[in-house]
């Protein structure tokens, strides 16, 4: 922290804001009576409530910043500091620029009023002129969609109706700063999409932005550093995926009551041997084992021998690995990962239609009883250059609803073996031309669960070739064509 600090204060690189060992306190009696024997005795009779200690991080021009972090963990309390509506205890805050915040939506809104005037109210309370809001007003008129009712009184709005115009409104500023809660999540599925189409303008203008938010994959997918707070301190400042990845391994860990945390095991890289494409042939094929009977699937497996010499360590063949760490809890295992092509040959570039499984060895840690739990493999595919999700799916939760109907006997629900196999095959490649990232891990096959023993997030690389025509789409979907004269 402190090589952090005397970086801001010699201030070589250019910054929109800075925070040096910001702080925040809170006075808390116990008693209202405690307060009036302070002020007269002069002695203290209050206990300190620490909102904030000692966060200290700067943001560059035009940089896009995330926090992260679980209730109560003094996220809004470092917002409403850096918007300039809450002092803090301790600490420098500098700022370079004009800053606008949209901390809670309806601020400056009156119930008796008009939409039309409300526009103005919120639009002064948020820092901006009345020629700007000139500007801005039909624009958010539109985008809130609410035709000739912008001029009856705001009390008259449905919830919806009024969320949509102070979310219009709110987000009508282009400042030189902005700071966005995590308030934004308002209103129907297509208004939440469509404002999300609009943070995303935001980001993408060249502004400064600070964005709260709990949901990972926004911070991912639209910053490009995060700051991850807990107890009012900084626990990480890094990469927007990686701390979002550590932090999801810790809500995870969480998740286990504290039996499980993230580990580090060997990454793979490209260039290997099983790296070829299958159709060149000379990539040695595996033996995926046989898992008709109960007895030990593994006892054939060559990739299960190398697994326990590494002792621990994970193999991974044919697949690029971007980071080293799991998640790990237990009792399973997970020993190898491999891709291999229809004839069982490790390869890591497919193209779209080719037959590709994803084969995975695990190993069950605890004695053997006759109540071993059945297991299950969860599959997550993320574009990678924008962390978009394209699937999530899994041995785990059933295809349509119907299949919830008998689940207890669909063939692949096995208890757990000593040592085994999980094997997802797709018997056509439906992804078209781009990269990806895949996620996957292993857990108890009980419908709607995610307490994983083991999880890999966004750790592999999956890259898939063109066959066909080039669309710029990410799947394929598999369709059958008519035609008839009529």
């Amino acid at each position: 922290m402190r090589t952090e600090i005397d970086t801001l204060v010699a201030g070589t690189a250019p910054w929109s804001l800075r925070a040096i060992g910001l702080s925040k306190s809170y006075k808390v009696y116990r008693q209202p009576s405690d307060l009036l024997s302070e002020i007269i005795t002069g002695r203290p009779s209050h206990d300190l409530k620490h909102a904030l200690q000692d966060v200290s991080f700067t943001i560059a021009p035009g940089e896009v910043v995330g926090v992260i972090g679980p209730n109560g963990a003094g996220k809004s309390t470092l917002l409403k500091i850096v918007a300039g509506t809450l002092a803090p205890t301790a600490g420098i805050l500098d700022i370079r620029g004009k800053i606008s915040a949209i901390l809670e939506l309806g601020t400056g809104f009156h119930p008796e009023y008009t939409g039309h005037d409300n526009i103005y109210l919120g639009g002064l309370c948020m820092g901006m002129s009345r020629e700007q809001i000139d500007q801005k007003h039909d624009w958010i008129v539109k985008f809130a969609e609410l035709g000739p009712a912008i001029h009856q009184p705001f009390k008259t709005y449905s919830s919806g109706m009024q969320a949509r115009l102070t979310f219009a409104t709110a987000i009508s500023v282009e400042p030189e700063i902005l700071i966005i809660d995590e308030a934004l999540a308002a209103g129907d599925a297509y208004f939440v999409a469509k404002c999300g189409h609009r943070i995303r303008q935001l980001c993408e203008s060249g502004a400064t932005v600070l964005f709260v938010s709990h949901s990972t994959y926004q911070i991912a997918a639209l910053c490009q550093r995060a700051i991850w707070i807990e107890d009012g301190r900084v626990r990480e400042i890094g990469s927007a995926v990686d701390v979002c990845r550590h932090y999801d391994y810790a809500v995870h860990e969480r998740i286990s009551g504290g039996e499980g945390s993230m580990v580090a095991v060997q990454a793979t890289a490209t260039g290997s041997a099983f790296d070829a494409p299958a159709e060149q042939g000379n990539a040695p094929a595996i033996a995926i084992p046989d898992v008709s009977t109960d007895e030990d699937p593994m006892r054939e497996d060559p990739s299960f021998a190398t697994a326990r010499r590494l002792e621990g360590e994970l193999e991974v063949i044919g697949l690029e690995t971007v980071h080293a760490e799991i998640y790990r809890r237990g009792p399973s295992r997970i020993t190898s990962v491999r891709l291999l092509d229809a004839e069982g040959r490790a390869f890591s570039r497919l193209r779209t239609w080719d037959e590709a499984q994803l084969v995975v060895a695990y190993e069950y840690q605890q004695p053997a009883t006759a109540e071993e739990p059945t297991l299950g493999l969860s599959i997550a595919i993320n574009r990678r250059h924008d962390l978009l999700s394209v699937a999530m799916f899994s041995m785990v939760n059933p295809v349509t609803d119907e299949g919830l109907v008998g689940y207890e006997e669909v063939e692949w629900r096995r208890r757990a073996f000593g040592r085994g196999v999980l094997v997802a095959r797709f018997p056509h490649i439906e992804l078209l031309e781009g990269e990806y990232l895949l996620s996957l891990g292993i857990q108890h096959n009980v419908p709607s669960t995610s307490d994983f023993h083991e999880y890999h997030h966004m750790r592999y690389v999956l890259r898939v070739g063109r066959n066909g025509y080039p669309s710029g789409s990410i799947f394929h979907p598999l369709v059958e064509w008519r035609h008839f004269p009529r």
